[in-house]
């Protein structure tokens, strides 16, 4: 999304926000639908980007990929032979 903005010159951060939950789809549609309102009932504020990706990770990362991902690739064995 950085990217598209930088190349369509998107510098309001309103603007960010609104272009880039468009394209949302699945679960995340859904939580949108639902931070929106929040949203228009004044109990929730994301007005920036920074904030998008803040609220996204928090919905959506789990807390513990990141040692997930490490223990797997420590855990990887070869056990076949190189031809």
């Amino acid at each position: 999304m950085e990217q598209y903005f930088k190349a369509v010159k998107i510098d309001v951060e309103e603007t960010k926000v609104t272009t880039a939950t468009m394209y949302l789809t699945g679960d995340a549609k859904l939580w949108w639908r639902t931070k929106y309102d929040e949203i228009e009932k004044g109990t929730c504020t994301i007005d920036s980007w920074e904030r998008l990706k803040e609220e996204l990770k928090l919905q959506f990362f789990s807390e513990n990929v990141e040692y997930n991902a490490r223990r797997a690739l420590r855990d990887l064995k070869h056990t076949g032979t190189i031809p």
